[in-house]
């Protein structure tokens, strides 16, 4: 912000604003406050219990507690019960003030081991649900769908966001993270007198990699009908320039499977302008652990996060902050994050890294984006992921996108008062055919899980 000198007199400009903007905080802090909750005797005899064995065992174990106004929690290893409920890092909790305590198994300390089963296992369900920018409201429901199988209430935005609230351990400060749900997909543009049809892109496919690749055309009478993206000049045997001719929009067609002799025939199908065309991703994961699939970017993000808010449920973990997940549509035509809640304060989204040239990217490793097309990612967020990786022993990398765009641009454009920092498993030939490995996804989950929950 600029130092501005008028008249001998400096100040900075819209001082004022940020007054208000911390009176704005201090009332909202005032308005949430609650009453405290009697306990019965019975939940007091068992917060006691709880206590003894976890210390006597030395397990770990979730409290929580009652402090100005509001419920928090703390977990860790006891050190001694007294007067008051003392941890081995020096954390001290009134007894008066327990409401809850919990043994727990896990230890964030120790060596994060993250089950690839269930990724494994929603990868097809996620990846054949067709959902390109606009039309996501299918993969919505599987999503929903999911979390709900999981224990969390999940709601759909106006915009066709997918957005979870998580209570944190402590609500001092909001921070969030999110992936794409929308993917490429081409639109129907016109008819054609020959029963072809010309299409228009939705997002930036690689569209020389479209040409012979089965597809379906979907009416907006929920008709589906099946066919193949092709060069106009797609026979080698009749065309001198089936091999040479461009492979750009203007040279590429729908063909249709139906019986259809003109234009005519193809409208009476229902078929019209403006209908979707989605072409298949050809999804695989092979023996040795490569996932290779159209749209990896950024459905591989999609399931590993969906892996992480699983793992938060099997271990009995809370988030450190109270947190937002979202699931966002249109990211791909640059607005995908653009309605997120004000209230976030840290945004750590997830999509694809970058694979290839001089970028130090890998399918194996989680790249941490210090720089994109729009610019730096916050410098002390990013730096911090760094540190949680480093510390950690993740397979990480530090990298520069030379071409791209994600979800944090579009929340700054739109407002939103936060440090934005941007991860994701290495995944080559991005926006053709997509190839990750199952490492890559896996050191992504370690890191995003290690910065929510730590």
């Amino acid at each position: 912000m600029q130092n501005i000198n008028r008249h001998g007199i400096n100040f900075k400009a819209f001082d004022a604003l940020e007054g208000l903007k911390d009176s704005l905080k201090e009332i909202e802090y005032q308005f949430f406050k609650e009453k405290k909750i009697e306990l019965s005797d019975d939940q007091k005899e068992d917060i006691n219990n709880n206590l003894i064995e976890a210390l006597k065992n030395n397990n770990y174990i979730l409290v929580k507690y009652y402090e100005d106004g509001y419920y928090k929690f703390h977990t860790g290893e006891i050190l001694k019960v007294d007067k008051c409920l003392v941890f081995k890092d020096s954390f001290k909790i009134e007894l008066n003030d327990l409401c809850e305590a919990l043994i727990v198994w896990y230890n964030l300390n120790e060596v994060f081991n993250m089950d690839l089963n269930y990724v494994k296992e929603i990868i097809n369900k996620v990846f054949l649900t067709d959902s390109p920018t606009g039309y996501s409201f299918n993969v919505d429901n599987v999503i929903v769908e999911e979390l709900e199988k999981l224990g969390y209430n999940p709601r759909i935005t106006n915009k066709g966001n997918i957005e979870l609230f998580i209570e944190g351990r402590d609500h001092s400060k909001c921070v969030a993270t999110s992936a794409h749900v929308d993917t490429l997909g081409l639109m129907v543009r016109s008819i054609n007198s020959d029963c072809t049809l010309n299409v228009t892109n939705v997002g930036g496919p690689l569209v020389p990699t479209l040409d012979g690749e089965y597809c379906k055309i979907v009416t907006r009478d929920n008709k589906t009908y099946t066919g193949t993206i092709l060069c106009k000049a797609s026979s080698v045997h009749v065309y001198s320039d089936a091999k040479s001719k461009e492979r750009n929009l203007d040279n590429m067609i729908v063909r249709i499977d139906e019986v259809v002799h003109n234009a005519k025939d193809v409208e009476e199908l229902g078929i019209q302008n403006g209908d979707y065309v989605c072409y298949d991703p050809k999804t695989v994961v092979t023996p040795s652990g490569f996932l290779k699939s159209r749209f990896i970017d950024d459905k591989g993000s999609v399931v590993g996060i969906l892996g992480v808010l699983k793992h938060f449920k099997d271990t009995k973990t809370l988030p450190h902050y109270d947190t937002y997940v979202y699931f966002v549509n249109q990211e791909e035509v640059g607005h995908g994050a653009a309605t997120v809640n004000q209230r976030i304060e840290e945004f750590v989204t997830v999509d694809m890294g970058c694979v290839g040239l001089d970028l130090s990217g890998n399918e194996f490793a989680v790249s941490i984006c210090a720089k994109d097309s729009g610019g730096p990612y916050s410098y002390d967020l990013t730096t911090r992921l760094i540190n949680i990786a480093k510390n950690n022993n993740l397979n990480y990398t530090v990298d520069i996108f030379p071409f791209y765009g994600s979800d944090i641009g579009a929340a700054w454009r739109s407002g939103v008062d936060c440090k934005g920092a941007l991860i994701g498993q290495g995944v080559a030939a991005s926006h053709g055919m997509e190839r990750t490995h199952l490492d890559g996804i896996k050191n992504t989950m370690e890191l995003l899980f290690h910065y929510l929950a730590d």
